[in-house]
C-alpha cells in the first residue's frame, strides 16, 4: 500500500487565462477526519501539457472548485488533469492518516494494550486480533514491528502518534503489511503458442496443432520481427549473410545506421527467393517469386569547384542525408575516402554537393582527382521479418477463444466473450505468431495455465511483496504485442530500479513489443523504480511518452527500441531516467518524432555506461534533446550513431545538455542547437 502523491479523480476545467477551475466528479475538500484533500500550495497540472509548468493552488473554495494563483499560461483544460501534493512530511502523514483510516474501515479491530504490535494474515487482510508480544500469536498470524515504537493500542491513537513519527515509521508500517520474499521471483506475461495459421473465412479458424486453449481463452497475434544484424554485397544478385530458417516468399525489409546499397530501399518489402537460399544467406526479389535484386555502388563525378558538385543520375537524395565515398585513385582534394558526409544542397535531380555537417558549408574541391569514384554503403545494416495479418484482425489486440468449433487443433475467436466469430478477409504473408495468458494465473510458470495476460497485473503482483531490498522481481514478457501501458507503482524493498525488471526477448527486443494508446512505462510517485528492457515502445498518441518519470520516479531502460512516432522520453520535476545499456532509435512507417529526450525539471542520464546508440533509418526528429525549467540532459559518453533530420538540442529556462565538451555537433541532428539563457549546453 503506497501514499498518494497526487489526486486525478474526475475531470476538470480551466481556460487560458483564468484562475478559477472547477472540477466534474472531483473531492477537492476534506475527508472524513475534516483534513483539506488538496490544500493552498499544492499544484495544479495538465498532463497532456507537460510544457507548461505546474501552477501553485491560491485557495480551495469546496470539492468542485479551486483558485489558482496566478491565470492559467496554457491550453483551454477539459478533462483529465493532476494536482501534485506538496512533498513535506505535514502532508505525507496526512496521507498516512487516510491510508490508516482505510486499514480501519476494513476492520483494524480496536483495543488492546500498549506494547502489542500489528498482525495480518495473507495478501492484505489483516488478522482479527493483536498479537501480544507477551504471549503466543496464532499461527497463521505474521506479527511485524514497525521501525521506531509505536506504542498506540487502536487505529485512532496510532493516527495521533503518526502525526509527529518520522518518514521511516510511515514506510515501516507500510512494508508490514507484505510478504517479504526470500528469493528472486519472476513472473510470466504471455505464454507463447509459436506459429499459428489464420484462414481467410467467414468466420477465420486459427490452426495450431496441441494449442491447448479452453472456450473463452485469450488469444493474440503478431508478426514477429526477428531483426538482425545483415550484411549486404554489392553484387548481380546481390546476397544477404545472415543466419536463418526462412522459407521461399519469406517477406523482409532492410535498414541501416547509415546508407544501404543502391538497388535496396530502407523500409520497403523484399521476398526471399529459392535460388541460392541457405541457412546462412539468401537473395531477395521485389515481389514474390520475382527476379533477383542486384546491388550496386555507383559511379558519381565530382566538379573541381567552389563548391565542389556531386553528380549521379536521378540520386533520390535530400538535405542531410549521410553519404561517403569510395575511388579507384585519389578523391578531388578537400574530400576523403571513407569519411562520412552530408548531403547540403541538391541544385537538381542528378547533381548535389556535401558538407562535413548538415549545418556546415559545402565543401570546396581544390583538384580533379583521379580514377573512379563510387557512392558506397556503409553502417550497420539490419533485416527484419515483417508481413500482414488477415483484415479483420488487430496486432496485440486479446481476442476471446469461442466454444463454437474449438478442436484440439483449431479455434475460432471474437473480439467479446462469447461474441460473433472474426470474419477475416484480404490475405497474409509472414510468420503469424499468437500468445495467450489470463490476470486469473498467477504468472508462476510460463505456460497455458500459468502465464499471465497483462504487464500491469504482473507489477501489481511484485509491488504487493517485500523484495528485502535484495532480491529481484521479474515481468518475463513472451514475444509478442502488448496493447496496454503500464504506470509504474512504488514498492517496498525495492532499494534501485534494478530490483524490478521488465524484460522482454534480449535476443530480438523488437519481438516485444508495448503499443498502447498513451504512456509506454510511467513513474509517477517518488520511490517508483523498475528497469526495463529488451524490448520495443511505440507511443504514436499525442502526448503519449515511451518513457515518462515525474515527481521523483527513477526508471532504468537497456536494449530498448523506441520506435513510436512522439518524444521518446519525457523527464518531469524531480523525475529521472538512466541509460542502463544501449539502445536503437527507429521511426514508424511514414513518421517522425518531436524529441528524443525532453527534459522538464528532471534528469536523463544517457551518460553512465557510455551506451550505445543507433539510429535506424535517418529518422526525422524535430530536436533531438530538450532541457527546460532547471532540468538536466547528461550525454558525454554516449556513443551516437546513424544520423537524423532536425536540431540537436534546445536549452532554455534554466535547462542544461552536458556533453563535457562534446562540440556542437556532439548529438545527432541537421541543425545548430541553440541555448537561451539561462539554459546552457557544454
Amino acid at each position: 500500500m503506497t501514499l498518494p502523491t497526487y489526486y486525478a479523480t474526475g475531470t476538470a476545467s480551466v481556460n487560458n487565462g483564468a484562475t478559477a477551475v472547477t472540477g466534474t466528479g472531483t473531492g477537492w475538500g476534506t475527508d472524513s477526519f475534516g483534513t483539506p484533500v488538496i490544500e493552498a500550495g499544492d499544484f495544479f497540472m495538465d498532463p497532456a501539457q507537460p510544457e507548461i509548468p505546474p501552477q501553485r493552488i491560491a485557495s480551495v473554495t469546496d470539492a468542485t472548485h479551486m483558485v489558482l494563483a496566478r491565470p492559467w499560461p496554457g491550453a483551454n483544460v477539459s478533462g483529465a488533469y493532476e494536482v501534485q501534493f506538496v512533498g513535506d512530511i505535514v502532508r505525507s502523514t496526512a496521507q498516512t492518516r487516510r491510508v490508516l483510516s482505510a486499514l480501519d474501515q476494513r476492520g483494524l479491530p480496536q483495543g488492546g494494550s500498549p506494547g502489542q504490535v500489528l498482525a495480518k494474515t495473507t495478501g492484505d487482510d489483516f488478522a482479527a486480533d493483536w498479537v501480544d508480544d507477551e504471549g503466543a500469536a496464532n499461527a497463521a498470524d505474521v506479527a511485524f514491528i514497525p521501525a521506531g515504537s509505536i506504542e498506540a493500542s487502536n487505529v485512532q491513537d496510532a493516527i495521533e502518534e503518526l502525526d509527529s513519527a518520522t518518514a521511516s515509521a510511515i514506510g515501516a508500517i507500510i512494508a508490514g503489511t507484505r510478504p517479504r520474499l526470500a528469493a528472486n521471483r519472476t513472473l510470466y506475461v504471455g505464454h507463447s503458442l509459436g506459429a499459428v495459421s489464420i484462414s481467410i473465412a467467414s468466420p477465420g479458424v486459427v490452426t495450431k496443432v496441441g494449442h491447448g486453449l479452453t472456450a473463452n481463452s485469450r488469444v493474440s497475434f503478431s508478426i514477429l520481427q526477428n531483426t538482425k544484424p545483415a550484411t549486404i554485397s554489392v553484387a548481380s544478385p546481390a546476397v544477404v549473410t545472415m543466419a536463418n530458417s526462412f522459407a521461399a516468399g519469406q517477406p523482409v525489409k532492410f535498414e541501416s545506421t547509415g546508407r544501404l546499397p543502391t538497388g535496396i530501399t530502407s523500409g520497403t518489402t523484399y521476398y526471399v527467393i529459392a535460388t541460392g537460399l541457405s541457412g546462412a544467406g539468401f537473395q531477395i526479389s521485389a515481389t514474390p517469386g520475382g527476379a533477383a535484386v542486384n546491388t550496386s555502388a555507383p559511379a558519381v563525378t565530382i566538379s573541381n569547384a567552389s563548391p565542389g558538385v556531386v553528380t549521379l543520375t536521378a540520386h533520390g537524395l535530400v538535405f542531410g542525408t549521410p553519404v561517403r565515398f569510395a575511388t579507384t585513385g585519389a578523391l578531388p582534394a578537400g574530400l576523403t575516402a571513407g569519411t562520412t558526409y552530408f548531403v547540403k544542397t541538391v541544385p537538381t535531380a542528378d547533381t548535389f554537393t556535401v558538407s562535413t555537417t548538415p549545418e556546415g558549408a559545402a565543401i570546396n574541391t581544390s583538384s580533379a582527382g583521379s580514377g573512379t569514384h563510387t557512392l558506397v554503403q556503409f553502417g550497420a545494416h539490419y533485416a527484419s521479418e515483417t508481413g500482414a495479418l488477415p483484415t479483420g484482425v488487430t496486432a496485440g489486440q486479446d481476442y476471446y477463444v469461442l466454444a463454437t468449433g474449438l478442436s484440439a487443433d483449431a479455434f475460432r475467436f471474437s473480439a467479446t466473450s462469447g461474441g460473433a466469430a472474426i470474419n477475416t478477409s484480404g490475405s497474409t504473408s509472414g510468420a503469424i505468431a499468437a500468445k495467450t495468458g489470463s490476470d486469473s494465473n498467477d504468472g508462476s510458470a510460463d505456460s497455458t495455465g500459468g502465464a499471465l495476460l497483462t504487464i500491469a497485473k504482473a507489477l501489481e503482483l511484485l509491488l504487493a511483496v517485500d523484495l528485502g531490498g535484495q532480491y529481484v522481481g521479474t515481468a518475463q514478457l513472451a514475444d509478442g504485442t502488448y496493447p496496454a501501458g503500464v504506470t509504474v507503482g512504488v514498492g517496498v524493498g525495492i532499494a534501485s530500479p534494478a530490483n524490478l525488471v521488465v524484460q522482454g526477448n534480449s535476443s530480438y527486443p523488437s519481438n516485444v513489443v508495448v503499443d498502447p494508446s498513451g504512456n509506454c512505462f510511467y513513474g509517477r510517485a517518488p520511490g517508483a523504480m523498475a528497469l526495463i528492457k529488451d524490448l520495443t515502445m511505440k507511443n504514436d498518441a499525442n502526448g503519449a511518452y515511451a518513457l515518462r518519470a515525474d515527481a521523483g520516479a527513477v526508471l532504468h531502460f537497456a536494449n530498448v527500441v523506441f520506435a513510436g512516432n512522439k518524444t521518446d522520453m519525457l523527464s518531469y520535476i524531480g523525475g529521472t531516467l538512466v541509460a542502463a545499456g544501449g539502445y536503437m532509435i527507429r521511426v514508424s512507417a511514414g513518421g517522425s518524432k518531436g524529441a528524443h529526450v525532453l527534459v522538464a525539471g528532471g534528469q536523463v542520464d544517457i551518460n553512465e555506461i557510455a551506451p550505445a546508440v543507433a539510429i535506424i533509418g535517418f529518422p526525422t526528429i524535430t530536436n533531438f534533446a530538450i532541457a527546460q525549467r532547471n532540468g538536466l540532459i547528461e550525454t558525454a559518453a554516449a556513443v551516437f550513431s546513424g544520423a537524423t533530420l532536425g536540431m540537436r538540442y534546445l536549452a532554455t529556462t534554466g535547462g542544461g545538455v552536458m556533453t563535457a565538451n562534446g562540440g556542437a555537433s556532439f548529438l545527432p541532428g541537421s541543425i545548430a542547437g541553440s541555448a537561451t539563457s539561462p539554459g546552457w549546453y557544454a
